[in-house]
């Protein structure tokens, strides 16, 4: 399957010399590949592309004081295997160590605190494959995103407390 993806992202630098790191690159794996990728920056100022530690693709860029905007384009082919039609349940902590990562609290979702809500609303879900889709379902209904409800300050659950 192929997607075209991408982003256009807008901003007023009010700072000279403000730096950036970007993580909004698709990524590449055994799983899915990259056929055509363009960022454009305006003004056109130098990209330095690195990956952090986990293995995503970021770059960085040092914005002139101003208007500053970055377009993202790719094309993306992704021959991921289906997903089984049932999965037994197991021990979170015998999940492979890269997956654990994830699961560790942040201000974005502190895991900590959603547990016993994730619990009441999934947690009689035998088959995890249908867990995993009433989850995405519930977010989907639920949630949205708003940019510059949060900052470093602010963490999810105090927003939604």
């Amino acid at each position: 399957m192929n997607l075209l993806v991408g982003c256009t992202l807008s901003y007023d630098v009010l700072t000279p010399g403000a730096n950036f790191t970007f993580n909004i690159l698709a990524n590449r794996d055994s799983y899915q590949h990259l056929g055509e990728e363009t960022i454009s920056v305006l003004p056109a100022v130098a990209l330095e592309r690195t990956a952090t530690s986990k293995g995503n693709r970021v770059f960085r860029v040092e914005a002139p004081t101003g208007p500053f905007r970055v377009k993202y384009r790719a094309t993306v082919e992704v021959s991921r295997p289906f997903a089984p039609s049932e999965v037994k349940q197991d021990n979170p902590g015998r999940l492979p160590l890269a997956t654990l990562t994830y699961m560790l609290p942040s201000r974005y979702c502190e895991s900590d605190r959603f547990t016993q809500i994730a619990w009441d609303l999934f947690g009689k879900i035998s088959n995890r494959v249908e867990q995993v889709r009433e989850i995405c379902r519930w977010v989907d209904a639920n949630l949205a995103y708003t940019p510059g409800a949060t900052d470093s300050r602010i963490s999810t659950w105090a927003l939604g407390s």
